[in-house]
């Protein structure tokens, strides 16, 4: 049973992202035609329009949204584990570093009650940093009418700082708590069209102009409902809450942008006075700040106007720098790569003008590249053109390796989860963690293409004494037997969920400190019972595995909270788990357990229970204590009373 609208539960346990489609009852059917199914598959194939009659097990969307599986096939990829898995990744990519790094993480913690680097990470993923450096007004970011207005009504070269009205710019200080908190920021990177101005001609003033046209136009209310991603359709809802994705400033929002010439005192038309040179030197000192940082977007005009004889953008040296800051924290949807053919289509108005996502998954930064290692990184600059030659030793080298230092070689965790990365870049990845990493405590690369052996991997992780946390979920060519790991009895977490790794999870026993093991849709085998000593497990991961055994070997893993053996062949008397207190989500689906429901009766944590196409009897009153229970699936069992009561006080719970 789920809602129909956004439950108030933890990330992990929401109904929404955890749904396995129509009624398990109905799986047993090639569709679903009850009108009052709830579940939340059922509910988006209504919003796109598909009748339910029409609906069979394979058209129950796959919603994956650019990196993680959030609504997986019942069949081939069962729902609870793989999106939980989906989920945790991305909860990490997004939210690991401000955890990490504001010391709520005790592990992670210096000898001071601080992770090592704690202070300057901070200044990268806490919005008070920008906010700080906006209240000293070294650095200014105008409002976007002024850039509108500049455009649509007149026709002078932008001014530079020097020029511009006070109104003009963003006043922080007159902002709301709420404002500052829904604040935007907009860094632009592009390339100047001559040493006296950079755009005499007005050519990126007429790109901004359509862009900040569309983004002011746009709002969470003017978005589509849902947007197709790979083919897959996904929630506006999940897109904003859980990845972030801007919607624009439709909703009056207030916006800064950043732009060097308007936001920093330039020493034409007229020199800088030598109180304006003090502070353009110190704005200097934090340049990288707008780039680098998470909370801020970067629109890269990576074009040239047809007549420029300049270099391009890529052999240009300041936005080469700004785009490879921008590129070590920023997620994809926040760094935008306008081309010339996409400034063609925003200038001949060919994209709406009130739908910036629409905008966005069509720019975004899909592929990133590996952040250079400082040596490498000023190998590459001395070859990029410099308008002022001494910025290159006096700036942006310096500001380089004060952000790679602080996001990368002082990181508690790094997390490029689905950025393109294939072997090549895992290699130059593992290169960079052996030559500076050596705080590093989480590596996540999940959803690419790696196919880098495992026992490669396992090779660096003995390396880094640091390296507790090791997620690949999804890299489907990643290929190994899980032997190799068997010495690295200092892991704590381990995701290989949906990848090619093979062997029997014995081999795993003696990883006693590990606290969340995720090996589902993998080729492993072997029995539970070689896991019971596994007694820290807060997460146990094996659905669709070849794994066997007795539900009885677990009864001793107190701590787990989320357990899921679905599509394997273990079997036993569920009462097993019924000392398990702790359990919020329990998934044995398709598995041959039996014994009675009200086992579960006691677990006043439980959310999440998956019983579909198993031997468990009972009568379902036994679960109506269950005051947490959102989520209860039982298709296929011969449990008995009044499911459907059941069901609607889990869903009145979940609408709560």
């Amino acid at each position: 049973a789920s809602s129909g609208r956004e439950p108030n539960l933890p990330l992990s346990l929401s109904p929404k992202l955890l749904a396995m489609g129509c009624c398990e009852t109905k799986f047993e059917q090639e569709c679903c035609s009850d009108s009052n199914c709830s579940m939340w598959s059922c509910q988006t194939m209504e919003s796109l329009g598909k009748p339910r009659t029409t609906w069979s097990k394979k058209s129950v969307p796959t919603m994956v949204m650019l990196t993680p599986v959030l609504e997986a096939q019942p069949r081939d990829l069962p729902a609870w584990s793989q999106g939980f898995e989906a989920l945790r990744s991305f909860h990490e990519q997004e939210f690991g570093r401000r955890r990490s790094c504001t010391g709520e993480e005790g592990e992670c913690q210096g000898s001071e009650g601080k992770p090592p680097g704690v202070d300057a990470l901070r200044n990268y993923v806490d919005r008070a940093a920008l906010l700080s450096e906006l209240r000293k007004q070294r650095i200014r970011l105008v409002k976007p009418e002024f850039l509108i207005n500049q455009y649509r009504k007149s026709v002078d070269p932008l001014p530079s700082r020097q020029g511009i009205p006070d109104d003009s710019f963003l006043d922080v200080e007159a902002l709301s708590e709420e404002e500052q908190r829904r604040l935007e920021i907009i860094a632009v990177s592009y390339c100047w069209l001559d040493s006296d101005h950079p755009d005499p001609k007005r050519y990126h003033l007429e790109t901004l102009a359509h862009l900040l046209d569309c983004f002011c136009a746009s709002s969470y209310d003017t978005a589509r409902a849902t947007y197709m991603i790979g083919g897959f359709s996904v929630a506006k809802w999940n897109m904003r809450d859980m990845f972030g994705f801007a919607f624009g400033a439709g909703d009056k929002r207030p916006v800064g942008i950043f732009l060097d010439w308007v936001s920093l005192f330039q020493d034409k038309p007229h020199k800088r006075t030598g109180e304006q040179s003090e502070v353009y030197d110190a704005a200097l000192r934090n340049i990288n700040l707008w780039f680098a940082h998470r909370a801020t977007m970067t629109w890269a005009l990576s074009y040239l106007p047809p007549d420029s004889n300049r270099p391009g953008y890529y052999q240009s040296g300041w936005p080469t720098f700004e785009r490879a800051v921008s590129a070590i924290l920023s997620p994809s949807h926040k760094l935008l790569d306008i081309t010339d053919a996409c400034r063609a289509q925003l200038v001949s108005s060919q994209h709406s003008k009130d739908d910036f996502v629409a905008l966005t998954l069509e720019i975004m930064d899909r592929k990133r590249s590996v952040p250079q290692e400082p040596s490498c990184f000023n190998e590459m600059i001395e070859g990029r053109y410099f308008t002022n030659c001494a910025d290159k030793d006096r700036i942006v080298k310096p500001q380089y390796a004060k952000t790679f230092k602080a996001v990368v070689a002082d990181a508690a965790s790094l997390s490029f989860v689905s950025v393109g990365f294939g072997d090549a870049e895992c290699r130059k990845l593992m290169a960079v963690v052996r030559g500076h990493c050596s705080r590093l405590r989480m590596l996540d690369l999940s959803f690419n293409d790696i196919r880098t052996p495992l026992a490669i991997i396992a090779e660096l992780i003995e390396e880094q004494q640091s390296l507790t946390d090791i997620k690949l979920t999804c890299n489907r060519g990643l290929a190994g037997d899980v032997e190799c790991l068997s010495a690295l009895t200092r892991v704590r977490e381990l995701r290989l969920a949906s990848t090619a790794v093979t062997g029997d999870v014995s081999a795993l026993a003696a990883l006693t400190q590990l606290t969340n093991l995720a090996l589902g849709n993998t080729a492993v085998s072997g029995e539970v019972a070689s896991l019971a000593g596994l007694t820290q497990l807060v997460e146990l991961n094996l659905y669709h595995t070849s794994v066997t055994g007795d539900l009885a070997a677990l009864e001793g893993l107190a701590q787990l909270v989320r357990l899921s053996l679905s599509g394997t062949a273990v079997s036993g008397d569920v009462a097993a788990l019924a000392g398990l207190a702790r359990l919020q989500a329990l998934n044995l689906g398709s598995t041959s357990v039996a014994g009675d429901v009200g086992a579960f009766g006691g677990l006043a944590e439980l959310a999440w229970l998956n019983l579909a196409g198993t031997g468990v009897t009972g009568d379902v009153s036994a679960l109506a204590g269950l005051e947490r229970l959102t989520e209860v699936y039982l298709g296929g069992t011969r449990v008995a009373g009044d499911v459907a009561a059941l069901r609607q006080r889990a869903r009145e719970r979940a609408a709560a």
